[in-house]
């Protein structure tokens, strides 16, 4: 009896089995309605990761995305846009069952189960300037070296 030893790589074979229980994560990015109608910048080409950068994407025209041969385990998904504020998502993949997803509006704060495909609303708009104050002769009198003279 003879055993034939074939050359394959051992780094094919550990990647083909990490994928067997791979699943495919899709979602939307929305704005909430009263946002809709507004001048609002658009969410196309905004980038979105899963486990901090292992995956990523961006979103599409029509402000989809989907990540493909994700390994079963805990993901967390993050979208990283400079204009609006999304939840933080936890994303537990189970082999042959539809992955199961939580919402954190922020780290430590109450989780809510989201289904899947996933639908990410705005939490907020993102605002980084403060307007510049106008000149008022009474903002003189709260300096601390106007009170000493």
């Amino acid at each position: 009896m003879h055993l034939y030893h074939t050359n394959i790589p051992s780094f094919v074979i550990r990647s083909t089995l990490s994928l067997s229980g791979a699943a495919t994560i899709e979602g939307k990015l929305e704005l909430p309605e009263g946002l809709k109608n507004k001048n609002y910048p658009p969410l196309q080409s905004t980038l979105i990761t899963l486990n901090d950068g292992e995956f990523l994407t961006y979103s599409t025209q029509n402000n989809t995305f989907s990540f493909h041969d994700v390994p079963t385990g805990v993901h967390v998904l993050d979208v990283h846009c400079h204009i609006y504020h999304y939840s933080q998502v936890k994303i537990q993949i189970l082999e042959g069952e539809e992955p199961k997803c939580i919402e954190y509006f922020y780290p430590g704060a109450k989780k809510s189960p989201i289904s899947h495909p996933l639908t990410l609303y705005t939490n907020a708009k993102l605002n980084y300037f403060q307007p510049r104050p106008t000149f008022s002769p009474f903002r003189m009198l709260k300096n601390p070296m106007v009170l000493i003279m």
